[in-house]
This record gives C-alpha cells, sequence and structure tokens, in this order.
C-alpha cells in the first residue's frame, strides 16, 4: 500500500508541473499592449501627415481660385454680351426673312449682325475695332470700382491687368481679332490676384466668343410627310360617280397659269369625298365642289387641330360639311342650286382690304378681301356651331356679268386691249345676290337739271350716255347734273349722297353689261369701308328697301344663314362689314347685323330754326304715330352687335395666317415663312419655289434618270412592298413589276410610295402616298389610305438596279427612296428647322460652349 500510494503522489507532482503556466498570462499581455501602442502611434502620424496635405491644398486652392473667381466672373459677363447680340442678329434675320431668299443669305446675315453687335459693344473707344477695351471686362468682375482705385475687391494687380501681362514681360496688347468670320477672339487676359497672406495667383489666357451654328432652313422633312396621302404639285382632281373615302392630309398646288388646287365633281355629277384623319387639306388655289349632288366632307381629327387652307372655297349645286378650322384667302361662294355648308369650330376669312379704288389710293384687289358671298338660290349655311369667326374683308360687285365674260375680259386686259376693270367695293362681309341694288345711285339723281329730274333712270340704255346726255351737257352745261350728289333721296330718309361723302364723278363707276343686241349702263356708288356700311345701313331701315333686300334673302337662301350667338362669351366673332342672317325675332326672318355703325346718327337732319343746323345725324328718331299700327317708312331694322377685336388688331392677325398660308404652299410648314415673293406681285419668281422641289431633290432625281437613262426604277422590299419612281405620267392600274427579291409581281396595291414627275391616275383603290410634280386625278378609287409603317419600309428600299458587291450601279446617292427627298437623311427631329427658342421667344442655346478659354495657363 506504500509503495502504490507513493507512486500515485509521484505522479501527481509530474501533472501539476506541467499545469504550472502562470507566467505567460503577464508576457503576452506585455507583447499585445506593444503592438496596440506602435499601431497608435502608426495612426496618429498618418491623420496627422494627412491634415498637413490637406491644409497645405486649402491654401493652394485658395491662393488659385482668387484670380479664377475674376476670370469666371469676366466669362459670366461676356456669355450675357453674346445671348444679347443672339437676340439681335435671330430678330434681324426675322424681320427680313422673306428678303432673304436662302438658308445661306439668312446664316451670313445672322453672322454679319452678331459679330459686328459683339465688337460695337467691346471695342475701344480710342483704337477702333481691332481692340477691345479691357475697362468694360473689369466692369463684369465684382467690386471693381474704375481705374482711379487701381484695384478690385478681390485685390487684382490692376497695373498688370491693364498691361496683359506680368509688368517684367513684354505688353500684351488687348487686340480683339475675327477668325473665319465665325469667332472673335479676345487676347491677352492677364489677372494676378494676391490674397491676405501675400500669397500670388495668376491665370493668363484668351477668350473665344464663336458665332452659334444656327439652321434657318425650311425644308421639307420626310417626318411631316408621313401624315400625307396625296401631294399634287399641281392639283388634285376627284371624278369618282360614288363616295371616295380619303385618309390623311392632301395638298393641292397650282400651275403655272394658277389652275388647279381642290377640284370634287364637275363632269362627274354625285361625286362624295369623305375626308378622314386629315390634319391639313391645303389648296393653293380654289377648292371646289360642282354638283349636282356632289359633296366634301372633312371629319374631325379627335385630340389634333387639324386644318383647311385655301384660295376660296365655292360650291355649285353642291355641299360642303367642314369639322375643322377653315383658313379661306378670299371667299366663301354658294351658286348654283341648293347649295349647302356647313361649319364648325373655327372660320377665318383673313383676306383684308380696304381699297375702293378712288383716285389715289392704291389698286383694288378684290381677290384679298374675304367675304361670304350667296350667289345661288336656295342656298343654306350653318355657322351656328362656330366658335371663332373672322370676317375681314367685304364683298364687291364686279363689272363681268358671266364667268365667259370674265375669263374674255381677263385675257384682253393681260393683253393691254382693255383697260383694268375695277369692281365697286360693298358694305357687307355676308352679301346675298340682289343686295347690289342697293349701291346703284337712286333713279331720281341720275340726270337732273335745276333740281328736276330728266333722265331719271338706272340702269339706261347705254346710248343715253352719248346721246341725251350729252344733248343736255352741251345745252345746259353746269345746270345739268349727270349724277346729282345734293338732291335729297326719299328711299333714304331724305339723305342726300353727299352725306355719304359721294361728292364727285369719282366716287361713280359705270358698268356695261349686254342686254338684248345692245348694252346697259349702271351708275354706282363707290365709297370707303365705314360709308358703304353706313349707306347700306341707311339704305335697310328704309321699310320698303328692307322688304325688297329680303325677298332676295328669301330666294337665294331659303335654306337660311345660321350664325352663333354673339353674346355667348365663348364665342369669338369678328365681322368687319354689315351681315344679313337669318333671325327668328323678325317677321321675314332676316336680319341685318352691324358693327361699325350707329344707327342714331343716320336719321334726316333737323331743319334749321327747328333746334337744329341742318347737320347731318342732327335729328331724332321718327316720332311713333299716333295709332300704334299706322305705317312708318322709317325705323331702325339692324341689329348692333360688338366684335370681339377692333378692326385695328385684324391686319397683324390676318399678316400671321398668310405668312402661314404662304409657308404650306412652299414646303408643306406652316412654322416658318418661306423667302419667296408674294404670287400676287412676282409670279415669275414665285413659280420658281413649290412644294415638289421644297420636297423631292427634283434635279438630282432628274439626273439621275437622265443620265441612266430611265424612265422610271423600282424599289423593292422582301415583304413585297415597293416604291416606284417615274419620270412621266403614270395610272396606277398599269403597274406590274416583278420583284427581284421575292420573285413575286408587284402591283398597285403593294405599291407604298409614287414619286412621279408628271401626272398620276389613281383608277384604282391606293394605300400610301404619292408626290407629283403635275396633277393627281383620282377617277376609280373608292379608298385611299395611309400606310405609315409600310411607308417607312419602302423608304429604306434598295434600288432594282443596286448590288452590294461594291459595282457601280448609277445611282450615286439615290441608292434608296429616302435619298431623293430633301432633307431625307436627317429630318426635323435632327435639327433641319428653325432654331427652337423657349416660351419667352429666346433662343435655346448654350453659351457655357460659345464663350470659351483658350490657351489657358495657371500658375
Amino acid at each position: 500500500m506504500k509503495r502504490a500510494d507513493g507512486k500515485i503522489a509521484q505522479l501527481y507532482r509530474w501533472a501539476k508541473n506541467r499545469r504550472d503556466d502562470r507566467g505567460s498570462a503577464i508576457v503576452i499581455v506585455i507583447i499585445a499592449m506593444a503592438m496596440i501602442g506602435i499601431l497608435a502611434t502608426t495612426m496618429l502620424w498618418m491623420a496627422y501627415m494627412n491634415y498637413m496635405i490637406k491644409v497645405a491644398d486649402v491654401r493652394n486652392k485658395n491662393s488659385f481660385y482668387t484670380a479664377e473667381e475674376v476670370v469666371e466672373q469676366i466669362m459670366s459677363g461676356l456669355r450675357r454680351e453674346s445671348a444679347e447680340a443672339v437676340g439681335v442678329a435671330y430678330r434681324d434675320v426675322l424681320a427680313n426673312w422673306d428678303n432673304l431668299e436662302s438658308e445661306e443669305a439668312r446664316s451670313n446675315v445672322f453672322m454679319t449682325t452678331y459679330l459686328d453687335t459683339l465688337v460695337e459693344k467691346l471695342k475701344h473707344p480710342s483704337y477702333g475695332p481691332s481692340y477691345y477695351d479691357r475697362s468694360i471686362l473689369a466692369g463684369y468682375v465684382d467690386g471693381y470700382v474704375d481705374d482711379t482705385s487701381g484695384f478690385t475687391s478681390l485685390n487684382v494687380d490692376f497695373d498688370a491687368w491693364k498691361w496683359g501681362n506680368a509688368l517684367t514681360e513684354p505688353e500684351g496688347r488687348a487686340e480683339m481679332e475675327i477668325v473665319n468670320n465665325n469667332s472673335i477672339i479676345l487676347k491677352n487676359i492677364y489677372v494676378s490676384c494676391t490674397d491676405a497672406e501675400d500669397r500670388v495667383s495668376i491665370v493668363r489666357t484668351d477668350i473665344c466668343l464663336d458665332v452659334p451654328k444656327l439652321i434657318f432652313e425650311n425644308a421639307g422633312s420626310i417626318d411631316g410627310l408621313y401624315q400625307y396621302s396625296l401631294i399634287g404639285n399641281e392639283g388634285i382632281e376627284v371624278q369618282v360617280p360614288g363616295v371616295v373615302r380619303m385618309e390623311g392630309s392632301i395638298y393641292a398646288g397650282t400651275d403655272s397659269a394658277g389652275h388647279g388646287g381642290y377640284q370634287i365633281g364637275g363632269s362627274t355629277a354625285g361625286t362624295t369625298v369623305n375626308m378622314e384623319n386629315a390634319l391639313r387639306v391645303v389648296s393653293k388655289g380654289d377648292i371646289a365642289v360642282t354638283g349636282p349632288s356632289s359633296a366634301l366632307n372633312v371629319r374631325d381629327v379627335m385630340g389634333q387641330d387639324n386644318r383647311v387652307y385655301a384660295r376660296n372655297i365655292n360650291l355649285y349645286s353642291a355641299a360642303a360639311s367642314i369639322d375643322s378650322k377653315v383658313y379661306v384667302a378670299n371667299d366663301l361662294t354658294l351658286d348654283g342650286v341648293g347649295s349647302k355648308v356647313a361649319l364648325t369650330k373655327e372660320y377665318y376669312g383673313y383676306g383684308y382690304s380696304a381699297s375702293n379704288g378712288l383716285t389715289g389710293e392704291p389698286t383694288i384687289n378684290s381677290a384679298a378681301s374675304s367675304a361670304i358671298i350667296i350667289n345661288g338660290r336656295d342656298s343654306t349655311v350653318d355657322m351656328s356651331s362656330v366658335t371663332r369667326l373672322l370676317l375681314a374683308g367685304r364683298s364687291y360687285i364686279g363689272q363681268d356679268v358671266t364667268s365667259a365674260q370674265a375669263a374674255y375680259n381677263k385675257t384682253q386686259i393681260e393683253a393691254g386691249l382693255l383697260p383694268p376693270r375695277t369692281p365697286v367695293m360693298m358694305g357687307e362681309s355676308i352679301a346675298v345676290k340682289g343686295g347690289q341694288v342697293a349701291y346703284l345711285v337712286p333713279a331720281e339723281c341720275i340726270g337732273t337739271l335745276k333740281g328736276e329730274s330728266e333722265i331719271g333712270q338706272n340702269p339706261i340704255n347705254a346710248d343715253k350716255e352719248s346721246t341725251d346726255i350729252k344733248d343736255f351737257k352741251d345745252e345746259y352745261g353746269a345746270d345739268f347734273k349727270e349724277v346729282d350728289f345734293d338732291r335729297e333721296v326719299y328711299r333714304l330718309g331724305g339723305k342726300r349722297l353727299s352725306d355719304f361723302g359721294v361728292t364727285d364723278m369719282n366716287h361713280i363707276r359705270k358698268v356695261y353689261a349686254p342686254y338684248q343686241g345692245g348694252s346697259l349702263l349702271y351708275y354706282y356708288l363707290v365709297m370707303d369701308q365705314k360709308r358703304a356700311a353706313e349707306y347700306f345701313v341707311q339704305y335697310y331701315d328704309f321699310h320698303a328697301n328692307r322688304e325688297e333686300i329680303d325677298t332676295y334673302f328669301g330666294r337665294y337662301l331659303s335654306g337660311g344663314f345660321k350664325l352663333g350667338d354673339f353674346s355667348n362669351p365663348t364665342n369669338q366673332y369678328t365681322i368687319l362689314g354689315n351681315s344679313l342672317v337669318s333671325s327668328a325675332l323678325t317677321d321675314s326672318g332676316v336680319t341685318l347685323l352691324t358693327t361699325s355703325v350707329d344707327q342714331t346718327t343716320l336719321f334726316p337732319p333737323a331743319t334749321p330754326g327747328e333746334g337744329g343746323t341742318g347737320t347731318p345725324g342732327e335729328g331724332t328718331a321718327p316720332a311713333a304715330p299716333v295709332d300704334p299700327n299706322a305705317y312708318t317708312e322709317t325705323g331702325i331694322n339692324a341689329e348692333e352687335v360688338i366684335n370681339n377685336r377692333d378692326e385695328a388688331s385684324v391686319p397683324g392677325e390676318c399678316e400671321t395666317i398668310k405668312r402661314e398660308y404662304k409657308g404650306l404652299n412652299y414646303n408643306l410648314t406652316e412654322n416658318a415663312p418661306p423667302a419667296l415673293a408674294d404670287p400676287d406681285i412676282d409670279p415669275v419668281e414665285a413659280a420658281k419655289h413649290y412644294v415638289f422641289n421644297s420636297v423631292i431633290k427634283e434635279a438630282e432625281v432628274e439626273k439621275y434618270l437622265d443620265d441612266n437613262g430611265w424612265n422610271h426604277v423600282s424599289y423593292m422590299t422582301s415583304s413585297d412592298k415597293w416604291a416606284y419612281l417615274a419620270k412621266n405620267d403614270v395610272t396606277l392600274s398599269s403597274l406590274s413589276v416583278p420583284s427581284a427579291i421575292t420573285g413575286h409581281t408587284c402591283k398597285a396595291s403593294d405599291l407604298r410610295l409614287l414619286v412621279c414627275f408628271g401626272d398620276v391616275t389613281v383608277d384604282c383603290d391606293f394605300t400610301g402616298l404619292i408626290i407629283a410634280k403635275g396633277k393627281i386625278t383620282v377617277t376609280g378609287a373608292n379608298n385611299i389610305r395611309l400606310d405609315g409603317t409600310n411607308l417607312g419600309n419602302v423608304l429604306e428600299a434598295k434600288s432594282q438596279y443596286w448590288v452590294d458587291d461594291g459595282t457601280p450601279d448609277g445611282s450615286g446617292d439615290l441608292h434608296t427612296p429616302i435619298d431623293m427627298f430633301v432633307n431625307g437623311g436627317g429630318s426635323m427631329l435632327n435639327g433641319a428647322a428653325a432654331p427652337s427658342v423657349d416660351d419667352a421667344g429666346n433662343l435655346v442655346l448654350d453659351y457655357s460652349e460659345l464663350v470659351r478659354y483658350m490657351n489657358w495657363i495657371k500658375k
């Protein structure tokens, strides 16, 4: 037992000795603390060094930015000057747009005006335009005082600034150089600043002010053509018995003689055209719908600003329903029998003319005076849904009795065989046939001798002018008056012609008309627009005259003339002349609207000695008769209404619309005016500018065809949709071309684009776009549709002569149809348009790019 116990004790002591590690913990703690101390010391040292670096960097930046801040303020000032110069130059271009006939001319004017404006602003007053004035640049810096103080608040070395260099270096002269006519360089700008701790910062640089690269081009864009289905440079004629559904916008131009426009019906009776999705219906000539039973219906385009533009709208025994804004340069005329027109939205007759042909006044251009004329029996006009109405002109009485006579006289006048035939201005903006009798000289004023009638007729047999009237003049001299201007006229309520400014024969127009183998002579009154309006109201206020006029109204407007409510604030009506319209408030169903005549001034003058002086307008309205049922001869028969705008503001609005219409007839865009002469003034010059050559690269494409001896070229796609370019006339149904891609025969039903240098006959249904230099005649199509998707595809189709092996194919740059289009390679979206402006009309430009540093050195 002792031995065992001893051995156990020995093992216990041995194990105890192995576990005795109490001293190692102290060593580990000491080592860990040493390592932590070393790490902390390292981190503190790094933080300290980083701090010292940042302090040095801040000091350096403070020193540098002191000089740079001065230069940046100079740059800001120059950018303001650049913006002002851009505005001056841009307005100069717009003001002279019509006289600048190309984009190059407009760009040159813009560039010259921009540079001249800057040079004038910055030039040195003593040294001229080759040197800039450093004091102007210094004036852009905050704290600048003047030369005498010699410093700014930023402690600029002013002597070095004026020297343009360090004072120990050669002088840097303040040179201003125009480089390549597209930029101005201000040289030797030297800024040296010393801060509060005597640290110096220096910036040496030149500054360049570039001319903005603006595009003033009006060229047609392929983007704008997707909405069109027919573009006929010399007109569009629809001769289809039955209904034609026409989708998309159209353009109908005119030929060199002014013939063309948009013609519906005529030789083919019963033609009805229903236009859908037509954002623009543009006719350079007239829109003429000729019956019997022909009609034009323009449907509304929901959510879009759809518009119709025309020189005239003429209906002859036909109908029109136009749910669109309508802009007419001259007249809306209803002729024949049973013509009807229904208009909604807005109507603008924007032809404004105040000429009456009197001596010393401009020649009358009745085609530039918008009115609504009712010449046909049983007509109907419904404008009750029109919310905005402008009639800026008056109707005129022509000297040609028939259209055949008018055509004959026109050729005789152009040949110099007849003098120009001057029409007679009436006082009405809405006129009904028969109303012109009001402007005949009263019969009792024709041929008077000492106040007594000797002739007393109007009209008279034309022979009497050379017999009876001549004999009276020869025998009685001044006692005989061919027209007596001072005779009181019973049917004018006792007033005289002289009361309306008709005081001599210059105010009389003689019109000769054939009659039973001879001719009749009519004497018409010539007055200015205000007097003519007053005269007609005076004439209409005599009840017998009114009954006569209302009878004509009932004969020619049996369906009525309905306007909206003038008093409705949502309706904005401006009618400058008088208007005969339907009224449920009068016995005859007719009323005369006047917007410019105070009827209280139209009664006979009071007799001298009876409270008056004999001055016209002094009298009072006729006293009411004792018997309320008794008949009175005169009264207030016209209804006075108030125009939405005064006449002084109308010419400006009319001119704006006129420029839009001119632009559409140039390149199908109304956003900017084209650079061409007014066709009414210079038709030769205007003939050089037309839609076809604004859309198609005419000369280039013609050369392409002529050089290769081709009359036509096809452009195919893998879907058999194709495009066709033709030099001569095309009849649609005759087109049949095998596809080199699919082997199928492509026919008119697959055609999506036709560009033709001649006339096009559409004798079958068509989907796509037709552009013709000549006239488009629709003879057999019942459906004309848009297809923007496939049109876009065929625009990229390759020519039938194109081969992808590098071999020349003769097509030059005309591999695809899109290459034929002016601006086809780009679009208005890519900048080929007038410069963009903000809501205030200011150009949107990045002036930080236009005004930039050159040769920058910092110290």
